[in-house]
């Protein structure tokens, strides 16, 4: 009774148990980089130096955690996660990045047109060095969470569900993650789902999750570190190179640290989901998922290519 309370019909650990350890091991790989952060910062360590490391750190352990996860727990093949090695991801990541970036422009242009925000450059000095490393900052942070909720959660919703579904509940999880974290309202969870669901369908579009790792670091990194909109009207929390006062409604363009929580970054999000989704209807590509391939008389999967692809 016990077993089948854990484990399935082909002893495999449950859906919802794969899932908390995977969120267990994003959450232990975070506070490891963070930790590592504090330690080198007491040590003496530049700023700038420690925040690279710490996000190399962050990077390797959350992707050591997930590989032991994808092969011991899931007992599935690593093609899964939609990851291949960075030197065939290099173009996609470079395309997602400067996609992301354009993005995020195009959302402060609107708000400046329509005289929403102020812009004011900052006064700091040797602003570039944080910048360059709150780059590196922002590839961790995009990094472990495409990997967590576009690569091990989506795949693992995806092979018990349909994609849309699966897409659906991912989206979810992730904005429910950042409410947790503190400041971000319901408004999010709607841009969160739409954003999630844009990446997904990239993912398919792409073979691998790079572009969406690109566009994620990249629009925390302008939010954050370019453009001052994950700083909003709270100056001594901002690192950009411009600060931002922000007069427009917060129903439309949120407020920080939620700003994606308004109705225009939703409809921005829609927008490039719809563009991604017309992408796949000319290239005739299906949003779904293959079935998995087993091994003639034995119940182990052999084999598992995450999505259909026709083309």
């Amino acid at each position: 009774m016990a077993n089948s309370f854990f484990l399935t019909g082909e002893r495999r650990l449950r859906l919802g148990f794969r899932l908390a350890l995977a969120l267990a091991a994003f959450f232990l790989a975070a506070l490891f980089a963070a930790g590592a952060r504090t330690g080198l910062r007491a040590v003496g360590t530049p700023p700038a130096v420690a925040m690279l490391l710490a996000a190399s750190l962050w990077i390797g352990a959350h992707l050591g955690l997930t590989i032991l996860l994808r092969h011991r727990v899931d007992r599935r093949p690593w093609g899964g996660m939609a990851l291949p090695p960075l030197a065939n991801g290099r173009t996609p990541l470079l395309i997602g990045l400067a996609f992301g970036t354009a993005l995020l422009f195009l959302v402060a242009g609107i708000q400046l047109g329509a005289g929403w925000i102020e812009l004011t450059r900052s006064g700091e000095s040797g602003m570039a060095a944080g910048v360059a490393a709150g780059l590196a900052g922002s590839i961790a942070v995009g990094f472990s969470e495409e990997l967590l909720f576009r690569g091990y959660i989506l795949q693992n919703l995806g092979e018990e569900m349909p994609f849309w579904a699966a897409t659906l509940v991912a989206g979810v999880a992730f904005a429910v993650l950042h409410m947790f974290v503190g400041g971000f309202g319901l408004g999010f969870i709607l841009s969160a789902v739409t954003m999630g669901a844009f990446f997904s369908i990239t993912r398919i579009l792409s073979g691998s999750l790079w572009f969406a790792i690109g566009t994620h670091a990249a629009w925390d990194w302008a939010q954050a570190y370019l453009v001052g909109l994950g700083a909003v009207n709270h100056p001594a929390q901002d690192h950009s190179l411009l600060h931002v006062t922000q007069h427009g409604p917060t129903w439309m363009v949120g407020e920080a640290p939620s700003i994606e929580g308004g109705l225009l970054f939703t409809l921005i999000f829609l927008a490039a989901t719809a563009g991604a989704c017309a992408y796949a209807s000319l290239r005739r590509r299906q949003l779904g998922w293959h079935a998995p391939l087993r091994a003639e008389g034995q119940g182990n999967v052999v084999e598992r290519a995450a999505f259909t692809d026709p083309a």
